[in-house]
């Protein structure tokens, strides 16, 4: 599959970065390969209450409820602003 160019703003590191990246992943596999970078929620812990991605300013959405989705079904494309965050209810979104 061919890549598509997003930034991935992490609010839990502080960092933010431009990628090429296959929005048929799912969202499980984006935070373990984010985890790889130290821009997600730590490894040891990825499936708790509240952590999750806002996607282009929309209201936040739960890991848990969404992990087995990919990128593309959750309405990522090219260009996208994902937000990595570790509560989405303080997102303010």
């Amino acid at each position: 599959m061919v890549g598509i160019a997003i930034t991935v703003d992490c609010q839990i590191s502080g960092q933010t970065a431009d990628f090429d990246y296959e929005n048929d992943n799912t969202l499980a596999q984006f935070i373990l390969d984010l985890q790889d970078q130290g821009m997600a929620w730590a490894s040891e812990d990825p499936k708790s209450m509240g952590r999750g991605i806002a996607i282009d300013g929309q209201p936040g959405l739960d890991y848990q409820n969404n992990q087995s989705s990919t990128l593309a079904d959750l309405g990522v494309s090219p260009g996208s602003v994902i937000q990595v965050m570790d509560d989405i209810t303080q997102a303010g979104l």
